[in-house]
């Protein structure tokens, strides 16, 4: 049987954990990709984007020589034909 003590050190832990979730699902943001997704195509200003400082740095697992392959499944062009991308014919092939 659960004594009253570990009883209450479960609760109290439970709402610790229930009023930290809540704090930071209050506390975050959707940000600026979700509101360009939801009003694409309808852009009106260009993302608000920082620019980098310093050097791009890679984990070290990322090391060595990579062989990559790439297959196209799928070809769009969601503002065609007002917007002709270059290259978009010549990767049909």
């Amino acid at each position: 049987m659960i004594s009253r003590i570990s009883l209450l050190k479960y609760l109290l832990i439970t709402f610790c954990l229930v009023s930290l979730l809540l704090t930071y699902a209050q506390n975050s943001q959707a940000g600026e990709l979700s509101d360009r997704l939801q009003f694409y195509p309808n852009w009106n200003h260009q993302p608000n984007i920082s620019k980098a400082d310093g050097d791009l740095v890679y984990p070290d697992w990322m090391e060595g020589t990579w062989q990559v392959t790439s297959i196209l499944v799928d070809q769009v062009a969601p503002l065609a034909p007002d917007f002709v991308t270059p290259g978009f014919e010549n990767n049909k092939q």
